[in-house]
Parts: C-alpha cells; structure tokens; sequence
C-alpha cells in the first residue's frame, strides 16, 4: 500500500509490564464476512422493531463490512439508515444501526425540531418510568438482565445549561448479582415521555464463571491508594469569560495510565494487587523524576518583536536542510492564547507528481525568534515500521533530541524536562515503538519545578539519517498564562485519600482486553476479570493541589446530584428544579429560595445561562456601566447582554443590585427573543391593562409576552412595577425556552 503521508508522530499509547491473572476466557470471535441480510431486510427489522410514522421515507442508507476490526457501534457489519420526509426542509429525522450479522437494532437515535416542551416536561421520575417501559418493549429478554446504573451521566446528558429536556438512563448488565459495565442498554427519553434514543451492547460470548472475591472492600480501598499513580501538575482551566486571562491551576491528578486511557487502577478481587486493562499486575511505580535539560537558561535569540525579514533570517540560522525548497508562504499569528508567531511555508518538486512533492512548515516565536513548529510532509512509501536495526539508536537519537531543543528553546531549556511516563512506558514494553517508524521523544514544561500539561515538546528523528522529522513546542507556551503559586500544597497523602473518597470503589466484572500487535491497534476483549474499580469516572475531575476542591477541566463546579429542601410541593417545583439540575440556579445549603427577589444583575446571569451559556466577546477597557466594576460577580454576564443587546447600554447605571420588576423583565425577554424592535412599535399593540401606560417604555414588550403566555396578569392587572421572585423567574424562562424552540433556532436539514 503506497500513500501521501504526513509525518507527525502518533500519541504512543502508555503500556504496562503486567503478568497473569486468571479471568474467564472470552469465546473466538468469528471472522468477519459480508454480511447475507439486504437492505431491505435491514430495514423491515427497524420497523418491526419501532414504529416509523407513515410519511417517513427512507432517505439515506449505507452499510459497512469491517472485516479486520470494529465497525460502527462495535460490530463487524452494519447498516445504517435514516427515515424522514422526503421535502426540502426536513424537520426531524430517525437514524437507525441493525446489525446485519444478528439482524437486530443496536442504535436509534431520534431527531424532531419542535421535540418537546420545557416548562411542561416530565419529571426525572415519571421519565425513568417510560424508560423501563421501552426497556421492557424493545429489550423484552434483557429487562431483568439489567440494572439502572447510579451515575453521574444523566446530568451530562442535559448539556451544559438549560435548553434540553431531555432524560437520560444508563441500565447495566448485571451478571452473578455483579454488575459488568461494558454491556447495558441506555435510553433517552424527551420533556413527553417519548424515545428519542436507544443504545444496545450486548457480549453474548463472553464467559462468566461465578467467581468469588477473596479480597475485602477494605484491603481494595488500600491497595488502591497505594497504587495511585498521582502527579503534581498545572493544568490550565478554560473558564467562561476568561478569554484575556489564561488561567493554570495546580492541581493532584493521573500523569500516564494504566492501559486503554484508564487513569486508574483496577485491583484483583481475588489477588488483591493492582491489575490494568489486560488483566495483568501493575508493577509499583518510583516517584517520576522531572530534572530540567540545563541548570540556566540561554540567551534568546531576539531581543525585540520580529519583522519578517528577520524572523526568515533566523529560520535559515537553524540548519534545518532547506536547500532546493522555494518559500511559498508567509503567515504571521497573533492569537490570544498563545504567543505572536511567523509561519513559513516552503515547497519542492513538481505539482503534477505527488510522488516528488516535498513541504516543510516552520513556526518562529515572533518575540523570542525560538523555534516552536517544524513539520516535513512528503511522500513515503508504505507501510511503514521502525527498522529492526536501525543506524540510529534510541539513545543516541535523544541525545540528538535534546541538543537540538538547546538550540530552539534555549530560554527555556532550564524549564524542559524529558517525560518519564513516556519513557517507563517504552522501556516496560520494547514492543511499543514498532509499527511507528521514527524515535518520538516527549518533553514537559516546568514551572516552578512543576510539570505543565499544556507546555510539552515532540521531537521525532528519523532512524536512519537523524534527522529531524518534526518538533513542536505546545500551545501552551504563553507569557500570559497566570499559574496558581505553589503555596501551601496539599501533601501527596492527602491527595490520596482524597481521591479513594471520591472514586469509590465497587466490586464488578470488568473487560480485559489482549494488547494490539502494535499499540495503535485497539485490543480486544478476551474475558473479564473479577475486580474492585471506580463505578465511572464521568467527566473526570481532578484536585486542586491548594485549596482541596474538586475541578473539571472547564474550571466549573463538577455535576453532582442536586438536593432541594425548600421546593417540596410549591407550585413552580417542576420549573425550579428542572434550571437546578441545568446549573442555571445554584443550590445554597441544600435551599433554592424560590420566594427570594431576583436582582436584574442575576436575572441577566440566568438568560445567558438557560439559553446557550456565555460565548466569547470583545472585552473593553472599560465597563460599559458606572456601578458594575470588573469586581462585580456579575460583571461579565451584564457586558455579554449589553453586546447582544439584551439590555441598553446607553445608560450611566445598570442598578444590578436592584430587584428587577415585572416589566423589566419582559423588556428583557423581547430582547432575548429578537422581538425589540417590534416592541418599540407600540401603535401595533392593544393594551390589556389598566395598570400599564399606553404611551410607557414597556407596553409593547408587556403586551408581546402576554400574547405568547410567557407572562400573564391576574385579576386583569400586570402589576408591572412588582419584583419578580425566583419562581416567578423559573416559569418565566422556561416558557421562555419553549418558544425558543418554536423559533426554529436550529437548522434545516436538506434532503433533495
């Protein structure tokens, strides 16, 4: 097989030197073959399987035979096909995957424009209900095979803020009394109680022997710390707003793996030692040791910002063997998240023979005139495997490796530090280098002795001339960056404990998985193993290092069941709760305090939050109001609504600790909804209340929401100078969102 290939080195998977463990053995799965079921075929099976409304079509079908590996959803031959209306504008849409091997329906996945309501869905409750019932309908002979699993996921699933009414339920295979996660069924269901989504995974040759645990949950928990393989490390947070301010926290977390990505180890039930991914102990790790390249810095090679004259003349200082290319491109950056750079381009060969194509880019730090991207493209023949013998050994080429980081980044050659979970992973497992052709040496940033995950290095030599084939110096490398100092750091103890109080343990079977003939080949399933693990890592949190509270890597508070003391019975209960569970309202003391005034600072904080959550804007040198400073805690959100004109920014004051009233809150909402112009137009509108001036500032926006019952009166009043409460608020903005839906906010989908 001959390619065009591009010669960036490849993430190495990190491997573990592990020995045996008993499991149950996995039956051989059989080759895989063209599958004997036709489209038509494929297609009755969705059918009888689910219903399809009468004036769906099928619009769109393909299928795929992965005869050495994984197809679509895990399965060696499928089709998948997509039913809808066959008119230009396509307004919802079904996608199903059948199996063609066992004929049976493993995914669906349903699309409507107007799915659901939001101020009038169901309850989580009421959902779990209409999931156990299509459970029970399609899954007939799996229902009491299963499980609901107690994650963390249906919180996930309604997306970041408030715009999903969608429920989410994960039930899984429990075999023995045991649960075994890696097979289950999950179910989505709308605001309505109806399916919008269905996933099945189902091993049906894997063997489970009614093993016994030996090993108490105790001796887990122990043996689990002590095996923790946790790093002291920056990590930048991406904060909403924090687009001038690069922010890196230092946190306790995973630094390498323990096979297939798990950043945790899994321990033996019966053994009671540490196993990874293939079922195999985990020898003890020594505290990795980050020792800088050089004990002092070198000089820069810059002392002031580049032009491009000068940034060329030091590309042609490094040596980098452009002989023969011609300069094709120019480009300079200045992008906020990283420093300025100049980009050149360079060609060789003729346009009409890709065969003799050749490209080198080349990345110069437009401060520092250091080396920060090199990158060769042209054609090799393939495939390809690091020779047997190569005329380069791996020692030398580090050697080689590190020398020529000396060169590029020789300000910050006293802060780069050879990754040493790159290399234990390499030396652990000789095998892993093969099937890539080149020697790849990792690199880390440290920063104040600390390695930084966003400030790596990648130098790839070829193993037979030396040569450098690529280099990279991430992103990462920002003068801006603000790192957390490392003052008063949690000591590596109480990390652990911290971290085996979090991930709690339970006993389950878990797959194990035989290693690829190389390690970008994925493993497959050979048995399962009796094991005490983590029930999921979610989205996986880590530890700041200092103050002990747990972080995601979008620097919010991590998704965690939301418990309400205070909404039991009252009347906007469903409307409250279902903006808590979103994040839209935070929870205080296990209270909401739906009868508590709204301010307009937090009324403008929850729009943005139930709509589409903060998005990046030009921020100002100064504050678009006289009373809300940069200090204030709402200060962002008021100058995102003042840039999309939710709120008028003609004003000296914007009150923010004032309680917003009821007509204000609809000039609010008109805004929000595009309808503010057409509020102006009052002359358009009849007035419905005697309470509101006909000539006012808000009666075309009053009579605008109580037209689309978004707001209403009582008693034939609007009572537009009353303070909204927080309830109040809640059945506002939910119905809020429903007409947002009904505004099409989403695209057509075209069909012809």
């Amino acid at each position: 097989m001959k390619k065009f290939k591009r010669t960036t080195a490849v993430a190495l998977t990190l491997g573990m030197l592990f020995t045996s463990v008993p499991y149950a053995a996995l039956a051989e799965s059989p080759a895989a073959t063209a599958s004997t079921m036709t489209q038509e075929e494929a297609v009755n099976v969705v059918k009888k399987f689910v219903s399809i409304p009468e004036d769906y079509k099928v619009l769109n079908v393909s299928f795929h035979d992965a005869k050495d590996g994984y197809g679509p959803y895990g399965r060696n031959s499928a089709w998948m096909i997509t039913f809808g209306k066959e008119e230009r504008y396509e307004r919802g849409n079904i996608h199903a995957v059948v199996d063609a091997a066992k004929g049976i329906v493993v995914n669906l996945d349903f699309f409507q424009q107007d799915d659901s309501t939001i101020e009038n869905s169901i309850t989580r409750d009421e959902a779990r209900t209409r999931a156990l019932e299509f459970l029970k309908k399609l899954a007939p002979d799996k229902a009491n095979q299963v499980k609901e699993a107690e994650l963390q996921e249906k919180y996930y699933a309604y997306g970041p803020y408030g715009r999903s009414a969608m429920e989410m339920f994960r039930f899984e295979r429990v075999v023995n009394g045991i649960p075994y996660p890696a097979d289950g069924i999950t179910i989505r269901v709308n605001g309505k109680g109806e399916l919008r989504g269905y996933n099945y995974n189902w091993s049906d040759n894997m063997q489970f022997p009614d093993l016994q645990a030996s090993v108490d949950a105790a001796k887990a928990r122990e043996v689990f710390k002590s095996s923790l393989n946790l790093q002291l490390q920056y990590q930048r947070i991406y904060k909403p707003y924090a687009w001038d301010e690069i922010e890196s926290q230092l946190l306790y977390g995973p630094w390498d793996t323990y096979g297939m990505g798990s950043p945790f180890p899994m321990i033996d039930a019966a053994k009671g030692e540490a196993i990874g991914m293939d079922g195999k102990p985990v020898p003890a790790k020594p505290a990795m040791e980050f020792k800088p390249l050089a004990d002092k810095p070198g000089a820069p090679k810059a002392a002031k910002e580049l032009t491009r004259e000068e940034a060329q003349a030091i590309v042609d200082s490094y040596n980098l063997d452009l002989k023969g290319y011609t300069l094709e491109t120019v480009n300079f950056e200045n992008y906020k998240d990283r420093n300025l750079m100049w980009r050149f381009h360079y060609r060789m060969g003729d346009p009409k023979d890709y065969k003799t194509m050749k490209n080198i880019t080349v990345a110069i730090d437009a401060k520092t005139g250091e080396l920060r991207e090199y990158y060769r493209n042209e054609w090799r023949e393939g495939p390809e495997e690091m020779p047997k013998d190569p005329k380069v050994t791996r020692e030398q080429a580090k050697s080689r490796a590190i020398e020529f980081l000396k060169s590029a980044l020789p300000t910050q050659i006293d802060k780069i530090a050879l990754n040493p979970a790159f290399e234990l992973s390499l030396n652990s497992n000789p095998k892993m280098g093969l099937g890539y052709p080149f020697h790849s040496f990792e690199f880390v940033r440290l920063v104040n002795g600390v390695p930084d995950r966003e400030g790596g290095a990648r130098v790839v030599i070829d193993p037979n001339t030396g040569e450098i084939r690529e280099f990279s110096a991430g992103w990462g490398w920002n003068d801006n960056v603000k790192y957390q100092p490392k003052e008063n750091v949690l000591d590596l103890e109480t990390a652990k404990n911290k971290y085996v109080e979090k991930y709690k343990l339970r006993l389950q079977y878990m797959a194990i998985y035989d290693k690829g003939q190389t390690p970008y080949e994925p493993g497959k399933p050979s048995g399962v193993a009796l094991v005490y693990a983590p029930a999921s890592f979610g989205n996986m949190q880590m530890l700041n290092a200092v103050t002990g509270e747990w972080v995601t890597l979008y620097g919010e508070a991590p998704a965690e069941p939301v418990e309400i003391n205070d909404i039991q019975g009252h009347w906007a209960e469903k409307q409250l709760r279902y903006l808590a569970d979103r994040g839209v309202f935070k929870v205080k003391d296990g209270k909401l305090e739906p009868e508590g005034t709204v301010t307009r600072g937090d009324m403008v904080k929850y729009l943005l939050l139930s709509m589409d959550g903060p998005r990046p804007f030009e921020q100002k040198a100064a504050a678009s109001f006289g009373d809300v400073g940069k200090d204030h805690p709402n200060y962002n959100y008021i100058e995102e609504a003042a840039a999309r004109k939710w709120i008028d920014k003609n004003v000296k004051n914007f009150r923010p600790e004032d309680p917003v009233t009821r007509e204000e809150l609809s000039d609010m909402v008109t805004a929000v909804l595009g309808y503010a112009k057409l509020a102006d137009a009052k002359q358009a509108f009849v007035n419905h209340f005697p309470d509101v001036a006909n000539d006012g500032p808000y009666m075309g926006d009053i009579a605008i929401v109580n037209a689309l019952g978004i707001m209403s009166g009582w008693e034939g009043k609007f009572s537009p100078k009353q303070s909204v409460t927080k309830a109040q608020a809640a059945v506002v903005l939910t119905k809020m969102l429903d007409h947002v839906k009904e505004k099409n906010q989403y695209p057509y989908f075209m069909t012809k």
